[in-house]
């Protein structure tokens, strides 16, 4: 496949992490999980008027049919490519988000970059994965680094092809650098999506799976691909 280029905005800061170079710096970071992996190519703009994808931070009803819920079930929701709010990822500001790798059960903080390389995942057309360490898990799980696994890596570039050439690193600046910290509480979940929505779940409790309905679904090997509804996370308020 050819390269694709996709045009990005990146439309407010969270209440969480208030700079919104250290939000800019997780959503292009994650992004570029992707980019580096496939022929696809993302470009930030200034102007969300001419934006493939939008990432924003909103609260309970944000003028789309999935209104978010306060803290502690929906997180992020993202939208399929398509026309109008297609490709756009829009994550719960209620949400206690952080900038480090990995979240925290406890203290109820989300790994920003996670949720974003998840959401961005369906924004480009990925469903789910039943693969535990897959990004595209039905899941947040809050002691996973947010990396791309094999079941990732394959889905995408069984759409957008792989990448020939090396990709450019150019990130924003921030004053402090986030450290890592696993937390003790290993395999710990939260699920994503459900439907258009990303939620969580009580500690060790299997949720049900996401129901969505589609215009189109293809199946490869082990993954779905969909166009034409959206994807989301959602869980319980946890522990």
């Amino acid at each position: 496949m050819k390269d694709k280029e996709e045009i990005l905005h990146i439309d407010n800061p969270s209440r969480s992490i208030p700079n919104v170079g250290d939000v800019r710096r997780e959503a292009i970071e994650a992004i570029n999980n992707w980019q580096r992996v496939t022929a696809l190519r993302l470009v930030e703009v200034r102007s969300e008027a001419n934006a493939d994808i939008r990432i924003s931070f909103a609260i309970g009803d944000h003028g789309d049919p999935y209104q978010f819920d306060g803290n502690g079930r929906i997180l992020a929701h993202a939208f399929p490519p398509g026309d109008g709010f297609g490709g756009d990822v829009h994550l719960d500001d209620d949400e206690y988000w952080t900038n480090k790798l990995t979240g925290d059960p406890f203290s109820q903080k989300i790994s920003l970059r996670s949720i974003i390389m998840h959401e961005i995942g369906h924004s480009l057309g990925l469903s789910h994965s039943d693969q535990e360490d897959s990004i595209m898990y039905s899941f947040y799980q809050y002691d996973l680094v947010p990396t791309l696994s094999y079941d990732d890596i394959f889905a995408i570039q069984s759409i957008y092809g792989k990448r020939n050439a090396d990709l450019p690193r150019s990130y924003p600046t921030r004053t402090t650098l986030s450290t890592t910290r696993k937390s003790f509480l290993s395999g710990t979940y939260r699920p994503i999506d459900y439907g258009p929505t990303t939620a969580t779940e009580k500690a060790f409790q299997i949720p049900d799976p996401c129901h969505s309905s589609f215009d189109a679904v293809t199946a490869i090997g082990q993954e779905l691909f969909a166009k034409g509804d959206t994807t989301n996370f959602g869980s319980e308020k946890p522990w």
